[in-house]
């Protein structure tokens, strides 16, 4: 969001970058919202000021017996209180309207930012290497029809490293291959588990003979 400050001290700048961009003049209503906001402050602040003066005054008239000065003090605290609660709203809604105007506003391009129409204005500033060249590009489709990859596609379950789990940084995972044609690659995608162990693996517990299952978890049971 744009500092109002720096929109005060060089408004002609702001509308310059601005207009670059193709947009009007947004600065003479930024300042007179900021004035108006800036208004409503100063005088939520003097009858604030004013309320806590008038309420120690009312303690003094009390003190020397002047009634009539008292109430006449009391019944300008209450009026004080009305106009604080009104500048306070009018503060809220002002300073609200002026943030969001600011927010909506796009950044200042660089100095050194050409003006264009379009991306046909585009400077080039450096290049590094060069593009590769590829003789006769043909579309990713036509190479995967072409190579007959889509009439290779096995949907067998692996075995070994592919149907089983594997210990990663302390998770395990299941592992399903989707496999093509042996020069398109192989996707593997993997489902996690929250647990360390999922539902589906018997847990293996060792004891001096090797590894054992326990009976309810074996095959069968």
């Amino acid at each position: 969001m744009h500092d109002i400050r720096a929109i005060r001290d060089d408004p002609d700048a702001f509308d310059r970058a601005w207009a670059s961009r193709g947009l009007p003049a947004q600065t003479p209503d930024l300042l007179a919202l900021d004035e108006k906001l800036r208004v409503a402050q100063t005088a939520l602040q003097a009858a604030q000021s004013r309320r806590n003066e008038a309420s120690k005054l009312i303690g003094q008239a009390k003190a020397k017996k002047d009634e009539a000065g008292a109430a006449a003090l009391m019944a300008e605290v209450e009026g004080l209180k009305v106009a604080i609660a009104a500048q306070t709203a009018a503060e809220v809604d002002i300073g609200a309207e002026l943030r969001a105007r600011l927010a909506a506003l796009p950044n200042r391009p660089a100095a050194d930012v050409p003006v264009a129409e379009d991306e046909h204005g585009n400077v080039e500033v450096r290049r590094y290497g060069e593009p590769y060249k590829i003789d006769n590009p043909r579309d990713h489709v036509d190479l995967g029809v072409g190579s007959g990859a889509h009439h290779h596609v096995d949907h067998r379950p692996r075995r070994r490293s592919v149907d089983r789990a594997i210990v990663d940084s302390g998770r395990r995972s299941d592992h399903h291959v989707s496999a093509g044609h042996p020069g398109a690659g192989v996707a593997v995608h993997r489902r996690r588990h929250r647990g360390r162990v999922p539902p589906r693996w018997p847990r293996v517990h060792r004891s001096r003979s090797g590894p054992t299952v326990p009976p309810s978890r074996r095959p069968g049971h």
